[in-house]
């Protein structure tokens, strides 16, 4: 399949006109960082890559700078709950989860009812003991799905504490399903939990975590 098929019908809350193009220049150089860091190559092929990297790099630098939208949390309280069952994206170039971030995990989001859903593959960008996904990036991909509940549940928040019970290797190379929801919402004391659990295809638990959010009141925003 075309990388950029997966995002064709993603719902994005900022809208990203190159998305499919970036999609695939991303995909495309996620595999390539894949490649170098798992297997061997020889010395004139490295060199020939970092010529071309330095230069593309360059080449994209002179473009106008992304900034942005300082308006994120304030949109929290103002659009609608996303559709159920396609790809979320909040920003395009998202830190874990952005299709268009070529750093980012194979992750995609979506909306069941009131749950965040995620579904991600690791590669060997992430393989940390043989075998096994680094726990820091098992850590980021929790705060990326328990974050978009927030989206789901139409409340602006930053992660304030996360916690995360390792139960089982993460594997690399097979789909990892990611679920979490808000079991709490205080506004006197200004916080949520969200839970979660990452469970390989056949249903065993992997991981679990619990996350507390700061919330951000509407008045904050002049709401």
């Amino acid at each position: 399949m075309d990388p950029g098929d997966a995002v064709t019908d993603a719902h994005l809350i900022y809208p990203d006109p190159q998305l499919v193009r970036r999609h695939r220049a991303a995909s495309a150089l996620r595999r390539l960082s894949a490649a170098m860091v798992g297997h061997e190559v020889d010395d004139d092929t490295l060199d020939q890559v970092t010529e071309w990297a330095a230069g593309r790099a360059a080449e994209l630098a002179r473009g106008p700078r992304i900034e942005r939208a300082e308006d994120y949390q304030q949109r929290r309280y103002l659009d609608p709950p996303p559709p159920e069952g396609v790809p979320l994206v909040a920003f395009s170039d998202r830190p874990i989860s952005g299709p268009a971030n070529p750093s980012a995990v194979d992750l995609v989001v979506r909306r069941q009812g009131r749950e965040s859903v995620g579904v991600a593959v690791f590669d060997r960008r992430f393989e940390s003991s043989p075998g096994r996904v680094h726990g820091g990036i098992t850590a980021s991909v929790f705060d990326d799905v328990m974050g978009y509940v927030n989206v789901i549940e139409g409340v602006a928040a930053y992660t304030y504490e996360l916690t995360v019970r390792y139960l089982a290797g993460m594997p690399l190379g097979e789909p990892v399903e990611v679920r979490a929801r808000m079991t709490e919402c205080d506004w006197e004391r200004r916080r949520s939990t969200v839970t979660a659990e990452a469970r390989v295809m056949d249903g065993t638990p992997v991981a679990d975590a619990v996350a507390s959010f700061a919330l951000l009141p509407r008045q904050r925003f002049g709401l």
